[in-house]
Parts: C-alpha cells; structure tokens; sequence
C-alpha cells in the first residue's frame, strides 16, 4: 500500500512525503512470483499539488518510485528529491527559471 503525506515547508514549497508499505519486494518461496506493487503504484491517486509550488519529494521505497513521482509533479513550479546527507532538497526538474539541476535548496 502507497500513503502520501503533504506538508507546506514555505509558502512556495509543499513536501510530498510516501511510503510503500511494504516496500521491499520479495520472491515466494513455493510459486518464486516476485512481488510487483507498480501497478498499486501508478493507480494511487496522487495529492493535488499547486502548479506555482515547487515540490519536494521524499519517502520510503524503492527508487523508482521517486522516479515516478518525480515525472507526475513535473508540472510544478520546480520538483527536488529529498537527500538526507546533504540536509536538502536536490532540484531535479526547473520549470520556471531561477534554480538550475542539481542545487541544493534548504527546506
């Protein structure tokens, strides 16, 4: 199961927090099927998020669905992916100018 969680860090920055519970895939030992949540996954209904907010992305599972999560806010103000050892939100996709891929923004 997918949960999402908004928070609002500034007036111009939401952070959508996930979590994919349980977030490790695992091959059943009589049939061998590995678990697959994508389709879970890209069916979840996603939070409404304000297009003229940036949007920082941060949770627990596996990458790729920071991936995805990453492409479906796209459409905000500028999207970054949370990095817990730089203490910051790596800006990943800039749509209205002023931050380039790859600064680092306090949140």
């Amino acid at each position: 199961m997918i949960t999402f969680n908004v928070t609002e860090a500034t007036n111009d920055v939401s952070v959508v927090t996930f979590k994919l519970t349980p977030y490790l895939s695992f091959a059943h030992s009589e049939t061998g099927v590995v678990e697959d949540y994508t389709y879970e996954v890209t069916k979840a209904e996603l939070p409404k998020i304000d297009s003229r907010k940036a949007v920082v992305i941060c949770g627990e599972g596996p990458a790729w669905v920071t991936g995805y999560l990453v492409e479906k806010f796209d459409h905000c103000r500028w999207t970054g992916v949370w990095d817990v050892f730089l203490g910051g939100a790596v800006v990943v996709s800039n749509n209205r100018g002023g931050l380039s891929e790859g600064s680092i923004v306090k949140v």
